[in-house]
């Protein structure tokens, strides 16, 4: 979603492993999140503001 001049929304999930005491993988901490990138005149992308999170766990 564009913003204006120099601003985007962008929707994002990331996936977390979660490991018990012996090494084994018990589930994924999955978010999904809502961030404010700004686009700086030099090109580069900027992490602005996180608007919104969500979690959710995932069993293996």
């Amino acid at each position: 979603m564009y913003l204006g001049k120099d601003r985007t929304v962008r929707n994002l999930h990331i996936a977390v492993p979660v490991y018990d005491d012996a090494g084994e993988l018990v589930r994924y901490n999955v978010f999904k999140a809502r961030i404010l990138v700004r686009h700086a005149k030099d090109g580069k992308l900027y992490l602005y503001d996180i608007l919104r999170t969500k979690n959710k766990c995932l069993s293996v």
